[in-house]
């Protein structure tokens, strides 16, 4: 689903290559929200659809590498978090990042405020260990 924000016209084009986002639910948001992305193709920004839920006082990630076929998700595409407050409003991270399938970086945020002020606020990149399937394990 296309949106109507201008590319970059708010976000912060942030030269870091990720593979994915992680929210922390801090107190005062007081219900769930929904985390999702959305990346800009060089034409038009696209969103995706609503990834998983996180409740208050817990952290939610999206790691986009499972995601990019999917939706067409491509290195050196420009991707931005976003997030959805149930029965509230939605909010979008003022950063943009450069997507990097399997880089093993995470833009980590934190959510606050409440249901119709929600707002998230950047605090980071943390570098995370790769996945080790079971098959590989030998």
């Amino acid at each position: 689903m296309a949106t109507d924000q201008k590319p970059f016209e708010k976000p912060v084009i942030v030269n870091e290559n990720i593979s994915g986002f992680r929210c922390y639910g801090q107190t005062g948001i007081m219900y769930a929200f929904y985390m999702r992305f959305r990346r800009y193709t060089g034409t038009e920004w696209l969103e995706s659809d609503r990834g998983p839920s996180v409740s208050v006082w817990c952290t939610g990630g999206i790691n986009l590498d499972e995601w990019a076929q999917g939706i067409g998700l491509v290195d050196g595409n420009y991707v931005q978090l976003e997030i959805e407050v149930m029965a509230g409003s939605k909010v979008n991270a003022s950063q943009c990042f450069i997507y990097k399938k399997g880089v093993n970086k995470f833009a980590h945020y934190n959510a606050t405020g409440a249901v119709w002020d929600a707002s998230i606020a950047y605090t980071g990149i943390e570098q995370t260990q790769p996945a080790v399937s079971a098959m590989s394990q030998s």
